[in-house]
């Protein structure tokens, strides 16, 4: 799984900004494929088999992603990002889910990019939520249906 350490970012989850400490963002994409064996294919007619017909894409499936930061300051209240987050004020898609969208105000270590980065994770899903309130601390894992690329910025 991919994992950016996260210090000083800003998170957009709905109407909500979080200006973050310290923390990690991590996510793990699939491309699953279906592999069609050659059975029952006679010598010569197996020549003229490409790869395209042995291998095609599979059903998409879901981003695994997975986000811990610590509060330094929010608009809201800590109920209020959870139920963001959570996705309980947008269930247009049949089950409740959020956008976030993470924007790093320095480069991942190792980039050539320019001063920010922005991951934006659309259709959110969580599926394990906990944090401690008294440190500021969220940590959440889910699913997403991708992360929108042609908006990220390097």
């Amino acid at each position: 799984m991919g994992l950016v350490k996260i210090r000083d970012a800003t998170i957009t989850v709905g109407s909500h900004t979080l200006i973050v400490g310290d923390g990690s963002l991590g996510w793990s994409e699939k491309s699953p494929n279906e592999y069609k064996p050659l059975r029952g294919v006679f010598a010569n007619a197996a020549a003229s088999i490409t790869e395209a017909d042995t291998i095609v894409k599979a059903d998409e499936e879901p981003m695994d992603v997975n986000f811990s930061f610590v509060l330094k300051a929010y608009t809201g209240t800590y109920a209020e990002i959870l139920a963001a987050i959570k996705g309980e004020t947008t269930s247009d898609c049949g089950a409740p889910y959020s956008d976030i969208t993470f924007t790093l105000d320095s480069c991942p270590a190792g980039s050539t990019g320019g001063d920010t980065f922005t991951y934006p994770f659309t259709y959110f899903r969580w599926e394990n939520i906990g944090g401690d309130i008294t440190a500021g601390r969220i940590t959440v894992s889910g699913k997403c249906q991708w992360a929108n690329y042609e908006a990220m910025v390097a």
